[in-house]
């Protein structure tokens, strides 16, 4: 008998450590939540953009700063929290069965340290700038805001402008853009007829149009604006929005 236990024994230490964890069920899902709050003050951060990365999906942090997300799988999950005015973090999570709400603390920069409040005052400066300027414009034009780009599971903006945006897309053919416009390949199919539109970029015209804004993944983008079917696109990077929660800045008129 004591041979065989000292046999059982060298078995058992010969074994590697993961062959003798029990292994996770695939389909096992349980509900990531947690909640984003000011390092320094302790005060809750609402809309805080927070992405699953693994799972491809996010969300913004309601009032109280708090997130969640169901139908989350077990095991490493990598998740992204930014908010205006602060250090963005990324957290290495392994999810295991009972593990509690996270508590993710973010670092202000230096615009922050005056409270959070100089930052929310002056983005909500810059988005009044920007739906007083849509809203005076005299023809049709659609908003893709924040939030649901950082909820969309999109492969890319283009994807999502041809769902959300009105955009019926189709090849230039021989089409050549004027000065400044967009370079030959995607169009917008407007009345009938293939145009080619034009594309701003943190309001700065580019050159290949929806083929560059094609490279975006639409959590990439603070906001996407569609006027006249296509005929011009506005899109604005967190990095653009950032400048602009420091010092808010006059936008241009609308080229159309």
């Amino acid at each position: 008998m004591k041979t065989a236990a000292r046999i059982a024994l060298v078995l058992l230490l010969a074994t590697p450590l993961a062959a003798q964890r029990p292994l996770r069920d695939p389909d096992a899902r349980t509900t990531l939540s947690g909640v984003v709050v000011d390092a320094l003050r302790g005060d809750a951060l609402p809309n805080s953009m927070v992405l699953l990365a693994d799972e491809k999906r996010g969300m913004l942090t309601d009032s109280l700063g708090r997130f969640s997300f169901p139908d989350t799988q077990f095991g490493p999950q990598l998740l992204a929290v930014k908010q205006y005015g602060y250090e963005e973090v990324n957290l290495d999570l392994d999810l295991l069965e009972g593990h509690g709400p996270v508590r993710v603390e973010l670092r202000p920069r230096p615009i922050a340290l005056e409270g959070f409040a100089v930052v929310a005052d002056n983005l909500a400066a810059m988005y009044r700038q920007i739906s007083n300027r849509r809203n005076a414009y005299g023809h049709s034009a659609r908003a893709i805001p924040q939030a649901s780009l950082t909820a969309s599971s999109a492969r890319s903006v283009i994807d999502l402008l041809q769902t959300r945006g009105g955009l019926q897309l189709r090849r230039c053919g021989s089409l050549r853009a004027g000065p400044g416009g967009s370079a030959a390949g995607q169009c917008v199919l407007r009345r009938g007829r293939s145009v080619l539109p034009r594309v701003y970029i943190d309001e700065v015209r580019i050159i290949g149009g929806l083929e560059f804004l094609a490279m975006f993944r639409p959590y990439e983008l603070y906001l996407v604006e569609v006027y006249s079917s296509g005929l011009e696109v506005r899109a604005y990077t967190h990095w653009f929005v950032e400048r602009m929660a420091e010092r808010p800045l006059q936008l241009w008129p609308i080229g159309l």
